[in-house]
């Protein structure tokens, strides 16, 4: 510099002339060349001026115009023609003179007509990128991007333009391509055909990218863009989604050569947004070939296997509810065909791909003895039982197939049921999951049993008997427990020879309730589900017969609370053939109440027992009345009187201020400590309530009495029969199933044993 050569090298002085707004177009374009030839100086000892364009403060008007598409926005001329003609052009030949306002807001006046391009500051952008030294520097200049205001058509081609170029640096990163999609986001897309337009862009882009964070960065906004597109919510919407599924498929090594495995990141990630959307017609896309590349990928073990398989599985989970080919046959193919080693990521593919209404009846529908045989294979390999639940539904599904059932039926299929009821009873497995499945096993196994085509029932027989049975007794299944079912069965086949008879099932029960408190919970258990069981007419008969022997012990249950009294009951009546008065009657005595630790439990127990001897209809409360004086009826005329005298909203008043005068006399509330250990308590507001029931006990008018549960009128009645003495107090629980035959009695006809 010749003013001072100790000033440092600067282009600040020039980079802060794109803010003057009073530049014209051509202004603005001798800056950018005189930039230009400032950084192509290269003189013999000349210093390197590109470094000196990173000026993050004053860059944002050198972004502005690197997305501005620089086109002439309106024009002033003689000739309307021209006017209307220029618009929208870059470059202009007039015949006459023209004043041209650019996009960027600039003005420029022609004589000659003849309008040229403006100069870019595209290559200026470019190298101040590339010079940047540090992550800071280029993170800096591409934050002072600002799009907010910018249209989406003229963003578009400039934003593909400038990631394009930092995809070439080295510097680049995943935290810079996500400040550039989160700088596009807020750019208002007016059409969903826009953003199509510039994810197509990016399709030419993202496959060339070697860093995997960037790629799976990418996957997701592009998804995001996707999910922008749905929320439009036309025809046109949904069709250029399922377009780009197409795309997406048609662009992976599966039906390209020059395919790229980041299309099954974005094929993960569409899917689960189509997925949450309910785009079924997008999902249906996905062809099989797509689906078996990557699988047989991921079977190799190459690459990344642990996040392709996650991908895989996502995406066979979100295809498999709409698919219409037969996954499972080609997972179970593989799995069976498979190395020890390999066979986790098979039953994974098996778990992920099963759906009820779509691939499973496929699969039943195509199955054959080949099919089933490799089903079997997979079924006994160790690693089967960590998926129990999945292959339990194809057996289910294969075992309501008359088809498939006669040859599954035929193999020794049974011995691995058995098999897992022995792993589940003894494993550390969650319980509910453990118990619902060895249901599920069990009644495979006796639906296999009955069948004609089955021909161990023996063996099965042997292995409830001998084996099985005190595993299955000590299992809590709460209200779904296959004891009944398992009886049934054996009692079907009572001529078989075994060493177990079917009673001592009983005995062990019984049994099973004197010992720890988990043994007593599994076995109530059972007793709830044969309570159920006995009331069936089908069922009715053998149960009675079996439960015959077991009376005396049942009776004892009946000292127990909660479901186990309650199934004893329901027990207890059909085998004593009880009446429905009588039935009601024991009901009412075996409310059901909620399983409690032992001293809650004993506590409650204590309480009932209070409860009973204080609220029974067998006690009859005798004592005698209260003598009337000729100065009672000097004060209940007094009071009438008032209370004609008195206004309505005050009679409660008098009548509060009456009552403690009419008290019983305390010889008469009070009673020795034995006789109130089951009474009311009196207080100020309970005293007050019963002295008001025993006003209007003589009068022959019904009272009744309102209020919400426990808050004690029948206490209050118990205490006014209990102070007014010589009076039977009868109690009566009325409910929904009380008939009038049962208050006013009935004639029915009686066998006479004797005459006939």
């Amino acid at each position: 510099r010749r003013d001072d050569p100790k000033k440092p090298l600067t282009l600040l002085h020039l980079i802060r002339l794109f803010k003057a707004t009073r530049c014209s177009g051509k202004e603005i374009s001798s800056l950018i060349e005189l930039l230009t030839a400032c950084i192509s100086y290269a003189e013999p000892g000349a210093v390197d001026m590109k470094p000196y364009l990173i000026e993050p403060d004053h860059f944002e008007p050198v972004w502005r115009l690197y997305f501005d598409p620089l086109i002439i926005e309106s024009v002033k001329c003689a000739d309307s023609a021209i006017e209307k003609a220029a618009c929208g052009q870059t470059v202009y030949s007039a015949s006459r003179s023209i004043t041209v306002k650019w996009s960027d807001g600039r003005e420029d006046f022609y004589d000659d007509g003849n309008v040229e391009a403006r100069e870019r500051v595209d290559d200026l952008v470019h190298m101040a990128l590339s010079v940047c030294v540090r992550k800071e520097q280029l993170m800096k200049l591409l934050e002072s991007i600002q799009l907010c205001l910018s249209k989406a058509d003229h963003v578009i081609p400039a934003w593909i333009r400038l990631y394009r170029h930092l995809t070439t640096l080295t510097l680049f990163d995943d935290d810079m391509s996500r400040i550039l999609f989160d700088q596009f986001f807020t750019v208002d897309m007016y059409s969903p055909s826009q953003i199509v337009e510039f994810i197509n862009e990016l399709f030419e882009i993202w496959p060339k990218i070697n860093d995997q964070n960037i790629v799976e960065s990418v996957s997701i906004n592009i998804a995001k863009l996707i999910e922008n597109i749905i929320a439009f919510k036309t025809n046109e919407s949904s069709t250029l989604v399922e377009q780009l599924i197409e795309r997406i498929c048609a662009s992976t090594p599966a039906q390209n050569v020059r395919g790229h495995l980041c299309f099954y990141f974005l094929l993960h990630d569409t899917l689960a947004l189509c997925n949450s959307k309910d785009l079924t017609s997008a999902l249906k896309k996905v062809d099989l070939p797509i689906l078996i590349w990557y699988a047989d990928y991921v079977f190799l073990k190459t690459g990344n296997t642990d996040q392709h398989r996650r991908y895989l599985l996502s995406i066979l989970k979100n295809v498999s509810m709409f698919s219409q080919h037969d996954l499972l046959y080609h997972w179970i193919e593989r799995t069976a065909s498979s190395c020890v080693s390999e066979e986790t990521i098979g039953f994974e593919l098996i778990e992920s791909s099963i759906c009820p209404t779509s691939t499973l009846p496929m699969y039943v529908l195509h199955s054959s003895t080949d099919r089933i045989d490799q089903l079997l294979t997979c079924v006994k390999s160790p690693c089967a039982i960590k998926y129990i639940n999945t292959f339990l539904l194809i057996i289910e599904g294969l075992a309501r197939s008359s088809q498939a059932q006669k040859y599954l039926f035929r193999t020794n299929f049974y011995l691995t049921l058995q098999s897992w009821l022995d792993q589940l009873s003894s494993s550390d497995t969650d319980p509910i999951q453990s118990t619902t499945s060895i249901v599920r096993i069990v009644h495979l196994l006796l639906d296999m049993a009955s069948s004609k085509s089955f021909m161990h029932v023996d063996d099965i027989v042997r292995f409830f008997l001998n084996n099985y049975m005190k595993k299955i007794l000590g299992i809590n299944f709460e209200n779904n427990s296959p004891l009944a079912r398992i009886i049934l069965f054996l009692h079907s086949h009572s001529d078989v020879s075994f060493s177990m008879d079917i009673t001592n099932i009983f005995t062990l029960l019984f049994q099973s309730l004197k010992g720890e408190a988990f043994v007593v919970t599994s076995a109530t258990s059972h007793f709830v589900c044969l309570s159920k069981e006995i009331v069936k007419p089908s069922s009715y008969h053998i149960f009675t017969t079996l439960f015959t022997p077991f009376v005396p012990q049942l009776m004892g249950l009946l000292g127990h609370t909660g479901s186990l009294k309650l199934a004893a009951t329901i027990i207890l009546a059909e085998l004593l053939d009880l009446s429905p008065n009588e039935r009601e009657i024991l009901s009412l005595n075996a409310t059901s109440t909620s399983d409690m630790n032992s001293n809650v439990e004993a506590g409650i127990n204590d309480s009932k027992t209070q409860q009973h001897a204080f609220f029974s209809t067998e006690i009859k409360n005798k004592q005698n009345y209260v003598q009337v004086r000729k100065e009672d009826f000097v004060k209940a005329e007094k009071l009438l009187d008032e209370l004609k005298k008195s206004a309505a909203n005050k009679l409660d008043n008098h009548l509060r201020t009456y009552l403690p005068e009419v008290q019983p006399d305390s010889n008469i509330l009070t009673s020795t400590e034995d006789e109130n250990q089951d009474r009311l308590t009196l207080t100020e507001t309970a005293l007050e309530n019963v002295s008001k029931v025993m006003e209007v006990i003589n009068d022959p008018v019904p009272i009744l009495l309102e209020g919400s549960t426990g808050v004690g009128k029948s206490a209050s009645i118990m205490e006014a029969a209990y102070l007014c003495g010589r009076r039977e107090l009868v109690r009566y629980n009325m409910s929904s199933r009380v008939s009038i035959a049962d208050l006013l009695g009935k004639v029915a006809l009686v066998v006479d044993l004797d005459t006939q």
